[in-house]
């Protein structure tokens, strides 16, 4: 037989950052990635992102993080056809008296294979911060609800650590 060629696949990002006010930075960005998934066939998929993150740290023992990302997948399914999804989230976390944190996030997720089926889920979450930029112990609760079914929660203790030296950053 014929031997199948491969097309090459894409992936790229442009994201800019800047300082709002001494206190307050902001970054955005746009991803987009494709690849052929079928070589056969010769279908291809993409999938298209945008993102952005603000940070306000008015002092040294408080700061508020919003952020949010969009995804879109696009999946050709037949010559001519093709179908959707997307989902995202957004986040947002308050952390005060320095060592500790509470916030929210909301999260929402299309099928990939029918996007009238979709999950959506609230979280919620306390952090304390013993050893600041490295270590965080965190309660998270989160509602999930499915696209079939009933809903449910899960309660979840977290223990975050990194190890090795870290740098300073902007985000």
């Amino acid at each position: 037989g014929e031997e199948l060629r491969i097309k090459p696949g894409f992936f790229g990002r442009v994201t800019t950052s800047g300082a709002l006010s001494d206190a307050a930075e902001i970054t955005a960005g746009i991803s987009v990635v494709t690849s052929e998934y079928d070589r056969e066939k010769q279908l291809r998929a993409w999938v298209f992102g945008v993102d952005a993150k603000y940070k306000w740290k008015p002092n040294r023992n408080s700061a508020l993080t919003i952020e949010g990302e969009y995804l879109n997948n696009h999946r050709e399914i037949v010559e001519g056809e093709a179908i959707s999804s997307s989902g995202g989230y957004a986040y947002v976390d308050y952390r005060f008296r320095q060592k500790y944190s509470a916030g929210a996030m909301f999260e929402y997720s299309q099928d990939a294979n029918d996007s009238n089926a979709h999950v959506s889920r609230v979280t919620g979450f306390i952090g304390f911060a013993p050893i600041e930029e490295t270590t965080l112990v965190r309660l998270v609760g989160d509602w999930t609800t499915p696209n079939e079914g009933d809903g449910f929660w899960t309660v979840t203790l977290q223990f975050v650590f990194s190890l090795g030296p870290h740098q300073p950053h902007n985000f």
